[in-house]
């Protein structure tokens, strides 16, 4: 507690968050706060707050806040699907889930050369993001942690089960499996539901996956306003209430609303955001050619590959006939445009059967970045996203064009390409 206490004066706005946090209780000190919120989870919050104060400025192309999101929402399903076990506390679950995470931020901090790669990884399984981080730097998220003065902080049992937990032979791997399963689903997408459906099933899980995410996005948001790390909702619970009926995505009228909501954060925000707007090469064309419902097929083709390609807080939406727009909290400029190259390759490997043959496609995107405090509005960013990408189209098509990123209070026009 001493030491707690010692850390939290030493940093005023993690001292400031106490007291907000335990304004209940009126408290007239640090410690006084610290017993008003409970020690336990307070010392977790607070470690990962002091991580976020290091990490935001220390990584270079990361995105930290929207990792530090993912690793508190991997805690809460920890300690809920814990319920179902007699040896692993609620409190020591959390930590379990919360810590799996933040030695990618700790990787990214210590080889900055590879925090794009890193970030780009977060929309790929948990297995495979193990394997390319030992592959690109010579040890995965778990070393980094464990052999860093943050995990020194954890206790001899939690550290034994983060080294070992995904050993087939130990006590925690069937559950520390189905942790992984389930936040894969928020992480990757809706393809990651079957396994995390089955390995619910091998835990004998007393909720079904549907509840487990709705329950724990709610928390993860009363935890994310705790430590005031900015969070879009999930769109995995939160569905546009207007919805394009081919694409199954938010039409124009909502993903309007989308878009300003998602500016307005950003205004007070800490982070940039990027906005990206797609749209199929030659369209008109294939649509006239091989028919109205071929031209469906590929559109929701498209949307199909957008959707399983972003992050369950980022904003898809279908503008109308063949173009799409993305909206992408938290991401700066290097982000932005490894999601739009991903995007345009996975379109481009595509073949979409049309009429007797199987066709190929390929799309347009044009991108940019907006600084945090920009009062730049959704339509004025839409017309110049429109405009510069039919500029640019004439130029060549199955591209990636990306505008200068904004300052704070310009306006927008046309930006030179990238």
């Amino acid at each position: 507690m001493e030491m707690l206490c010692e850390v939290a004066e030493s940093v005023p706005r993690l001292n400031g968050v106490l007291r907000y946090a335990a304004r209940r209780s009126s408290p007239r000190n640090t410690a006084q706060a610290i017993l008003a919120l409970g020690q336990n989870e307070v010392t977790v919050l607070s470690i990962l707050l002091l991580t976020r104060l290091h990490f935001v400025e220390a990584a270079t192309g990361f995105v930290p806040d929207q990792m530090l999101v993912r690793c508190l929402r991997r805690g809460v399903i920890s300690m809920q699907l814990a319920q179902t076990r007699d040896d692993l506390s609620s409190a020591d679950a959390f930590v379990l889930g919360l810590f799996q995470d933040i030695g990618t931020l700790q990787l990214s901090c210590r080889r900055p050369d590879l925090a794009p790669a890193l970030e780009a990884l977060q929309h790929h399984s948990g297995e495979h993001r193990s394997d390319a981080e030992e592959l690109l730097s010579g040890r995965d998220h778990v070393e980094e942690l464990l052999s860093s003065p943050l995990g020194a902080l954890l206790s001899k049992p939690l550290r034994a089960a983060i080294s070992t937990h995904h050993r087939p032979d130990h006590p925690l791997a069937a559950f520390t499996k189905a942790v992984d399963a389930v936040a894969d689903v928020t992480q990757v997408g809706p393809r990651c539901e079957d396994s995390a459906e089955e390995n619910l099933k091998a835990i004998h899980a007393r909720s079904s996956l549907e509840a487990i995410l709705k329950s724990s996005e709610a928390e993860t948001v009363r935890l994310a306003k705790l430590i005031r790390l900015p969070l879009l909702q999930n769109t995995a619970q939160h569905k546009p209430t207007q919805v394009d009926a081919l694409s199954s995505l938010a039409n124009h009228s909502q993903l309007i609303r989308d878009l300003e909501a998602a500016l307005s954060q950003n205004q007070y925000g800490q982070q940039s955001m990027s906005v990206i707007l797609l749209n199929v090469d030659r369209f008109q064309l294939l649509n006239e050619f091989y028919g109205h419902p071929a031209g469906d097929l590929l559109l929701r083709t498209i949307a199909e590959r957008i959707s399983d390609s972003t992050r369950l807080s980022d904003r898809l939406g279908r503008l109308g006939s063949d173009v799409f727009c993305m909206i992408l909290p938290d991401t700066n400029t290097t982000g932005g445009q490894v999601v739009a190259e991903r995007i345009r390759t996975m379109v481009e490997r595509t073949e979409v059967p049309m009429g007797d043959v199987r066709a190929g496609c390929s799309i347009s995107l044009c991108g940019v970045t907006i600084s945090p405090g920009s009062t730049t509005e959704a339509a004025q960013l839409l017309q110049s996203l429109e405009e510069t990408l039919e500029t640019s189209r004439n130029k060549g098509r199955n591209h990636v064009y990306w505008q200068q990123s904004l300052p704070k209070d310009t306006a927008l026009s046309p930006a030179g390409l990238r």
